[in-house]
């Protein structure tokens, strides 16, 4: 993978990323969220994981270190989000 395609895989991985951030928000915002809702932001919040994990596996791999710094506090602010809906979830059972 070159230089050049992480750049656009970040690129698209930060304004997922701020997307995904703002939906999951809303959700757990509501006073009472559903507990579909709560299960789709989880998905999400995984799926957004995993891509974050395969992406810096990569840069590891090619021993990208300056998008170390990019992609630790995305990682970072996935989790505390996933920690949030699995807290939001443990809630409603």
């Amino acid at each position: 993978m070159t230089a050049a395609s992480i750049d656009t895989d970040l690129n698209f991985t930060k304004a997922g990323f701020k997307q995904h951030e703002t939906i999951t928000y809303k959700v757990l915002q509501q006073k009472r969220p559903t507990r579909e809702e709560l299960d789709e932001a989880k998905n999400v919040t995984e799926l957004f994981i995993k891509k974050l994990n395969e992406l810096n596996q990569t840069i590891t791999e090619n021993g990208l270190a300056k998008y170390e710094k990019i992609i630790k506090p995305l990682s970072d602010a996935a989790l505390s989000l996933a920690s949030s809906v699995d807290r939001a979830l443990n809630r409603k059972q």
